[in-house]
């Protein structure tokens, strides 16, 4: 066996970049077991879906020619040209200005793009196409990631030019999946619950400035597709019944999926900003360290604010602020003192978690950020990109020529390139998106919102055929079923299994309906003998029912119906 060295390549940064290049891809799962988690039981398989399908889409058209746009060190000052198309020229030589091979280089790149084309699905979640959103993953990946990488990144990038410091993706990852998701939010509009609750933008009926400008941003367009929205057979009183469901219990489903992605989340995070070193030396372990404690902090603040409003230690708070403090130090990592990265994640847990709670209490139904990628990814971009500009340190940036590191360094400028780079790419992402996402709604069948009664039923059965989760919920687990008023008939959301259902009210009204989904049949009935009288065979499900007196009965194939006291199950 024998072995050569390539002049100007370093063996040992090679393989850093490669290890590094493995944790960046299992943040892809990683993002969609965290998405999953925080999503709704019905839409659970499809978000991780999407995130895995991301990464084959995007390899092949970083393959094709993603690369050598975002990279091409011969391109212009807005794009790279095609000198690495098809992985053309980049064989074993060094990427210019570094110690890593082009090939290495090229496909720890790539693991970046495929990460950040799954992000702004989270604004989205719920209410997307699988196919389109294939086809806008591909187009997004050119039109808006590639051009923001080579700005900054590129050896003629004009912001990399103008003294931009960006050390792993402040601007290509973070803020450019933050406001393109804001842009997918807007234009496909909130999800069905939320527009059906929707209100007045103020106590007045009329609305303010910025969101009567987003009020008409949301066309008839983007609106759900309700045609033959009642085929499944619901009546007005069952569809807000529903909804009211839907908003009560719009919390995570799965709150230990977001723990296990937000772990695999951290993990890669330390080889996504590490590895953006390009070489295996203490500023690399300098770089992790300031990771880990940003992301360590952001989690602390934010699990101790929400304890001072509800007094619980919130898991879920505490992975999203985590992962608010890794996005904020994401273009800081290799330029701030440990110090520094703390204070970022400090101010990224703050903020972050204000303007997504705002988001959420205030304009929900008008910005509806699903899983909150505006307020973490793009708010938390900003704020490091900022901080950056405010903490940069000479002594620790080593391979930028002539700079002196930020505001402490008395290099004042540097907060307003900071600033200039941001406000370009948030821009950019924001306007090209929005601009995909309105073409793509034109041609026939590249429409990117479901239509309103496959929301209803779940993306996960309606768009892939499967579920997470293969189980009758009423058998296993009655506590999300609370029973009905005497006057409220039983809201259905299909449901693939073996079971049937008939629930009483105290007036003794009887009431029975039967719908078809995936060619079955679901057989709801009300009665006063405040028992399980259901059906047993092959039945599509029911539910999801809102709080209420009443008793709830249940009855399977094998018998053994009874009944259940909804107080009892609170």
């Amino acid at each position: 066996m024998s072995s050569t060295t390539t002049p100007g390549v370093d063996p040992a940064a090679n393989a850093w970049v490669m290890a590094s290049s493995a944790l960046v891809l299992i943040m892809i799962p990683g993002l969609g077991y965290f998405y999953s988690g925080l999503s709704h039981a019905k839409n659970a398989l499809v978000l991780l879906h999407v995130c895995i399908l991301s990464l084959a889409v995007v390899s092949l058209q970083s393959f094709i020619w993603g690369f050598s746009l975002s990279f091409s060190p011969t391109g212009g000052p807005m794009i790279g040209n095609f000198e690495y198309a098809a992985f053309t020229n980049v064989e074993n030589t060094p990427y210019p200005g570094t110690a890593v091979s082009t090939d290495v280089f090229s496909f720890f790149q790539t693991m970046f793009a495929a990460l950040t084309a799954a992000l702004p699905f989270g604004s989205a979640a719920d209410r997307t196409r699988v196919l389109p959103s294939l086809l806008f993953v591909f187009i997004w990946t050119t039109l808006v990631y590639d051009f923001i990488a080579y700005w900054t990144w590129a050896p003629n990038g004009w912001a990399k030019k103008m003294g931009y410091l960006d050390f792993a993706g402040g601007c290509p990852v973070e803020v450019a999946s933050g406001f393109s998701g804001l842009a997918l939010a807007l234009y496909l509009g909130p999800r069905r619950n939320r527009q059906r609750l929707s209100k007045p933008l103020n106590s007045s009926g009329s609305s303010s400035t910025i969101l009567n400008v987003i009020s008409h941003l949301q066309t008839p367009a983007n609106k759900p597709d309700t045609t033959n929205d009642h085929e499944l057979g619901p009546v007005p009183e069952v569809e807000a019944a529903a909804d009211q469901f839907s908003m009560e219990e719009d919390k995570p489903h799965n709150t230990g999926y977001v723990v296990l992605g937000t772990s695999l989340l951290w993990f890669g995070w330390l080889g996504f900003n590490g590895g953006s070193a390009l070489l295996a030396d203490k500023r690399a372990g300098m770089t992790i360290i300031a990771t880990n404690l940003a992301g360590s902090v952001g989690g602390l603040v934010w699990m101790g604010l929400d304890w001072f409003s509800t007094r619980k230690y919130s898991s879920v708070g505490f992975c999203t602020g985590a992962i608010a403090g890794l996005v904020a130090i994401t273009p800081s990592g290799g330029f701030v003192a440990p110090w520094a990265a703390m204070v970022i994640g400090i101010v990224a847990g703050t903020v972050c978690r204000f303007v997504c709670y705002r988001v959420k209490t205030h304009h929900s139904y008008l910005i509806d950020d699903s899983l909150d990628v505006f307020a973490v990814h793009g708010v938390g971009g900003v704020i490091g990109n900022i901080l950056t500009g405010v903490f940069a340190q000479g002594w620790v940036i080593v391979d930028v020529p002539g700079s002196v590191g930020g505001w402490l360094d008395g290099n004042f400028k540097q907060v307003g390139y900071q600033l200039a780079a941001t406000l370009a790419s948030a821009s950019w992402a924001f306007t090209i998106t929005y601009i995909i996402c309105f073409t793509m709604d034109r041609i026939p069948g590249l429409r990117l919102r479901v239509k309103d009664k496959t929301e209803k039923m779940g993306l996960d059965i309606t768009q892939m055929g499967e579920m997470a989760y293969h189980f009758v919920p009423a058998a296993a687990n009655m506590s999300p079923f609370a029973g009905f008023t005497d006057d409220t008939a039983a809201p259905r959301v299909p449901y693939n299994g073996n079971s049937s259902v008939s629930f009483s009210t105290e007036s003794g009204t009887q009431v029975e309906s039967s719908t078809r989904a995936n060619g079955k049949t679901t057989t709801v009935g009300f009665g006063d003998d405040m028992k399980g009288s259901g059906r047993s065979g092959s039945t599509a499900g029911f539910f999801d029912s809102p709080q209420a007196s009443g008793r709830l009965g249940v009855s399977n194939e094998w018998g053994g119906a009874r009944t259940i006291d909804p107080a009892s199950e609170v």
